[in-house]
């Protein structure tokens, strides 16, 4: 899948709404380049295993390698994501 870098997302969005943001990713590196580039900017995100760019490939979806402990993340990332509003 294509990648596209997070200031392309943080650019369609105003100025103000940039103070926090939940970061829904499941590429390790996207954390770290949120961090590195827009240090200012209040990160919330699940401290989770997580692979790096294409290192876990279509047959290894489960970086945690515990498939309970994937849905309970899944489970509970759609729980924060109805409280957004963008």
């Amino acid at each position: 899948r294509k990648y596209y870098p997070i200031s392309d997302y943080l650019n369609k969005l105003e100025e103000s709404r940039r103070n926090r943001i939940f970061l829904l990713t499941d590429d390790a590196d996207a954390i770290e380049e949120a961090k590195d580039f827009f240090p200012d900017t209040e990160w919330i995100y699940f401290n989770r295993t997580r692979h790096r760019g294409a290192s876990g490939g279509w047959e290894n979806q489960t970086p945690s390698k515990n498939p309970k402990e994937e849905v309970i993340t899944i489970l509970a990332t759609l729980q924060l994501v109805r409280n957004c509003d963008t």
